[in-house]
C-alpha cells in the first residue's frame, strides 16, 4: 500500500451519474447508489478509499477533469476537502446528529477519539512489583527480611537484592485509540492538513 495518497489511482463521478454493476461492486458502493428502472444512479457525495484507489464522488454540475499529475490529485483533494468541510457544517446546523448518516470513512468516531486523545491523552494503567535483581529502587526491608546474607570479613552481603519496579501497562481501549489515531493519520494525512 502507498504511503503517499498522491501516488493512488483516482476515479471521479459526480452525484446522479448512471452506474454500471461491476462499477458498484469494485467499489462496494451500492448502499450509496439508488436503482430506478434497474439503472443504478450514484446518490452521494464523498470518497471511498480501497487499497491504493480513491473514488471521489462530486456534487450535481460540478465538472472535474480526470486526473493524473500530482497537482491536479492535490487540488481535486483540496476540493473535496472543502465540499466535506460544507456539508459537515450543513449537517452541524440542521441538526443531523453523528451516526445518522453512513460515511465509508468513519470521520465522526475519530474526531471523537481526537478530542478525547487531546484533552485526556493515552490511558496507562502505572503497576508495581517487586522482583529480585538490580535495576531499581531497592527494598531493603524486604531485602533483609527475605533475602540470606552471606558473610564476607564480617560484612552481610545479600545479593540478588529485592527492587522495586513501576512501568506503565496499556489496556486495549489505549491500543485500539493509539491504532486509530495513528493508521487514520498516516492513510490520510494529505486530507486533513
Amino acid at each position: 500500500m502507498n504511503n503517499d495518497v498522491l501516488d493512488y489511482h483516482f476515479e471521479i463521478i459526480n452525484d446522479g451519474n448512471e452506474l454500471t454493476e461491476s462499477f458498484c461492486r469494485k467499489w462496494d458502493i451500492y448502499s450509496y447508489c439508488d436503482r430506478y428502472n434497474e439503472k443504478l444512479k450514484c446518490s452521494f457525495v464523498g470518497m471511498v478509499v480501497k487499497k491504493d484507489n480513491i473514488l471521489l464522488s462530486f456534487p450535481k454540475h460540478y465538472h472535474v477533469d480526470k486526473v493524473t499529475l500530482r497537482d491536479e490529485k492535490s487540488k481535486v483533494l483540496q476540493d473535496m476537502k472543502d465540499i466535506l468541510h460544507i456539508i459537515k457544517r450543513d449537517r452541524e446546523l440542521y441538526g443531523v446528529e453523528p451516526g445518522q448518516l453512513t460515511d465509508t470513512i468513519p470521520v465522526d468516531a475519530y474526531q471523537y477519539i481526537l478530542t478525547y486523545y487531546l484533552e485526556f491523552g493515552l490511558y496507562y494503567r502505572q503497576l508495581r512489583d517487586t522482583v529480585k535483581g538490580y535495576k531499581g529502587h531497592i527494598n531493603w526491608h524486604q531485602t533483609i527480611n527475605s533475602i540470606r546474607p552471606l558473610l564476607s570479613d564480617g560484612n552481610f552481603i545479600y545479593s540478588p537484592f529485592v527492587v522495586n519496579c513501576e512501568y506503565d501497562e496499556s489496556i486495549f481501549i489505549t491500543e485500539c485509540m493509539d491504532y486509530v489515531l495513528f493508521d487514520f493519520y498516516n492513510t490520510f494525512s494529505n486530507f486533513i492538513r
